[in-house]
């Protein structure tokens, strides 16, 4: 089933593709690391990627079940449930963070998203920090030349009125989008990461 056009426009820097509804769901966005987002030791706060993630889930949602959708229905749609990440290098203040999210595991209340964080310099060359750097195709096939910063997976759980389970509601199953990809800057221009 195609994607109805959302009620907000795709931010700059954002593209759609494979848009066929068919496979894994996936939603790529990339945020500028803040001086508050760190701590005394330069890095980020472990629990702050954790934030990054699911703010990442609700940009997602926003694209792909439209504005009206994420402020109604979605504000009270799921919550999350178990979480487990692995940290892999630090990332720190101005780094361009790449979080790719992808639903792996489909419940009847539940689902499952996979996170992963990456960085690079900005100029698309890779970060040299062996062996956490990537110039092979990754799973996507993508040769991303980042360094890898975090992996974790959290699992959500479709809830009612009264915060109990429910079963996934069929159009966001239907709706979730293919290779979103969306770029964001903190604290300024049009980004949605300037909306968080």
């Amino acid at each position: 089933m195609p994607r109805p056009p959302s009620s907000s426009p795709l931010p700059p820097h954002t593209s759609v593709v494979g848009d066929d509804g068919r496979g894994p769901a996936d939603f790529t966005h990339t945020l500028t690391v803040r001086y508050a987002e760190c701590d005394g030791q330069g890095v980020v706060f472990n629990t702050h990627y954790q934030a990054f993630c699911d703010a990442v889930l609700d940009l997602w949602l926003r694209q792909s079940m439209g504005a009206e959708w994420s402020l109604t229905i979605g504000r009270d749609f799921s919550m999350v449930v178990a979480s487990a990440f692995q940290y892999k290098a630090p990332a720190t203040f101005l780094d361009a963070l790449t979080i790719h999210a992808t639903v792996t595991r489909w419940g009847r209340t539940s689902f499952e998203v996979e996170y992963r964080g990456e960085v690079s310099n900005g100029s698309g060359a890779p970060v040299a920090s062996p062996p956490n750097v990537s110039s092979s195709p990754d799973a996507s096939g993508a040769c991303s030349g980042a360094k890898a910063i975090f992996t974790g997976t959290m699992t959500y759980v479709c809830i009612d009125e009264n915060k109990r389970p429910k079963v996934i509601r069929p159009e966001f199953r239907e709706q979730m989008p293919r290779g979103v990809v969306g770029v964001g800057v903190g604290g300024g221009g049009s980004s949605p990461r300037s909306k968080l």
